[in-house]
C-alpha cells in the first residue's frame, strides 16, 4: 500500500510511444494484410475496366516571316511600339482554331461522332470530343495534340484528322501577313480585270475621231495612272499594317489621311478632264481609262506574284513533325499505380483507426473522461438538430 502511494499518480496511466507501438504490434497482421488485400482487389478490378489509348501527333504551326517590300519596315516600327510579334500569336491562333465550333462540327460530321458517342445533339458530340482531346503548345513552338479513346486505331485517325481539317480551315482564312496580303491583292486583281474588260468594251463601242490622235493628252493620262498606282500602294500598305498597328493608332490615321488626299486629288483631276472634254473627247477619255486600268492591272499582278512568293517562302503550310500512330500501350487504367495508391490509402486508414483505438485505451485507463466528453458532444449535436 505504501509503495503504491509513493508512486507519482501521473506515471500510473501515462501514455508513451512504447504503448503506441504495443497497439500497433498487437494489430500487425491487420496493418500489413489489409493494405495488401486492398491493393490486390483494386488490381483485380482494373482488369474489368475498359482500357483507353492515347494517340499523339506533333506539328509546327505556320511561321510568318514577312518579307514584303511594302510592310518590311513596319515590323521594326511595331517592335519599337511594343506590339507583340505576329509569329508568337500563330500557335495561339492554331489552338483556337482547333477548339473552334466550325472545326469540331466538321470532325463530328466526318467521323459520325453523334452515332459513336450516342449523342442526340451536335453540342454533346462536340463536348465529348473536346473532353477527350488535349492540346498543348510546347516551349519550342511545336503543338502537341493528344486524343484518348478505347480504340487505338480510331484514336490515331481522330488525331490525324484534326491536323487535316486544320489545314483545310487555315487555307480558307488569311492566316499570316503574307496570306492576308495575297488575299487582298488577289481580290483587287480580279476587280481590276473586270474594270479593264469593261473599259475595253466601252472603247470598242465608241466612235473614233482622227484629230484626237494629234492632241492626245499623254501627260494627263500619265498623272492619272500615277495617282491610281499610289492609291493602290497606299491601300496595300494600310491592309498590311493592320497586322502590326491598332486601328486608332497614329500610323493608321496618317496612312488613311494620305489615302483620302490621294483619292481627292484623283477626283479633281478626273473632274477637270471631264469638264474640258465632256462633249468632244469621249474616245480619249475611254482610252485613257482603259490604259489607266491596264497599268493598274499590271501593278496588281506584279504585287500579287510577289505576295505569292512571300507566302510560299514563309512556310504557311502546317508541317507535321510526328503523325499519330496507333498506340501500342494503353494510357489507362494504370494498374500498378492504382494498386499502390490503394494499398497506401488502406494502410493510412488502418493506422488512423489504430491511433484512435489507442487514445480510447489511454482515456479509459485515466478514468473515462473522453467518454463523458463524447456523450456531451453527441447530446449537443442532437439538440441542435432537434432530434430530442
Amino acid at each position: 500500500m505504501r509503495e503504491n502511494l509513493s508512486e507519482p499518480p501521473s506515471m500510473e496511466h501515462e501514455a508513451n510511444f512504447l504503448d503506441l507501438l504495443i497497439v500497433f504490434g498487437e494489430n500487425l497482421r491487420l496493418l500489413i494484410l489489409l493494405p495488401i488485400m486492398a491493393g490486390l482487389i483494386s488490381l483485380g478490378l482494373t482488369y474489368f475496366m475498359e482500357p483507353v489509348f492515347t494517340a499523339e501527333t506533333v506539328f509546327l504551326p505556320p511561321v510568318d516571316e514577312g518579307g514584303s517590300s511594302i510592310t518590311g519596315d513596319l515590323a521594326g516600327l511595331a517592335a519599337l511600339a511594343g506590339v507583340r510579334d505576329a509569329n508568337t500569336n500563330n500557335a495561339e491562333q492554331v489552338v483556337s482554331l482547333l477548339k473552334s465550333t466550325t472545326l469540331l462540327d466538321r470532325m463530328v460530321d466526318l467521323h459520325d461522332l453523334k452515332i459513336y458517342f450516342k449523342s442526340e445533339l451536335n453540342k454533346q458530340a462536340r463536348d465529348n470530343l473536346s473532353s477527350r482531346t488535349k492540346i498543348k503548345v510546347e516551349n519550342d513552338g511545336l503543338i502537341t495534340l493528344k486524343y484518348t479513346g478505347p480504340d487505338p486505331l480510331f484514336a490515331a485517325e481522330i488525331a490525324n484528322s484534326y491536323v487535316s481539317q486544320l489545314k483545310i480551315l487555315t487555307s480558307e482564312f488569311a492566316f499570316s501577313e503574307a496570306q492576308r496580303r495575297r488575299k487582298f491583292l488577289e481580290l483587287k486583281y480580279e476587280e481590276t480585270k473586270i474594270e479593264v474588260s469593261n473599259a475595253l468594251a466601252k472603247l470598242k463601242n465608241s466612235g473614233l475621231d482622227i484629230e484626237l490622235f494629234r492632241v492626245y493628252p499623254e501627260l494627263a493620262m500619265g498623272s492619272i495612272a500615277n495617282l491610281r498606282e499610289k492609291i493602290a500602294e497606299k491601300e496595300i500598305e494600310i491592309k498590311s499594317s493592320e497586322t502590326y498597328l491598332a486601328a486608332n493608332s497614329i500610323g493608321m490615321k496618317t496612312s488613311r489621311s494620305e489615302l483620302v488626299a490621294l483619292k481627292q486629288q484623283l477626283r479633281l483631276l478626273l473632274n477637270s478632264e471631264k469638264s474640258d472634254r465632256a462633249n468632244k473627247d469621249d474616245y480619249s477619255n475611254l482610252y485613257r481609262d482603259y490604259k489607266a486600268q491596264e497599268e493598274l492591272l499590271k501593278f496588281y499582278f506584279k504585287e500579287f506574284e510577289r505576295a505569292r512568293i512571300d507566302e510560299s517562302r514563309e512556310g504557311r503550310f502546317i508541317q507535321v513533325v510526328d503523325p499519330a500512330q496507333p498506340p501500342e500501350v494503353r494510357s489507362s487504367p494504370k494498374r500498378k499505380i492504382i494498386a499502390i495508391y490503394t494499398s497506401l490509402v488502406s494502410g493510412f486508414a488502418v493506422s488512423f483507426i489504430l491511433l484512435i483505438k489507442f487514445f480510447f485505451i489511454v482515456d479509459k485507463a485515466r478514468g473515462g473522461g473522453l467518454d463523458v466528453k463524447t456523450a456531451r458532444l453527441k447530446g449537443a449535436i442532437r439538440e441542435q438538430l432537434f432530434l430530442r
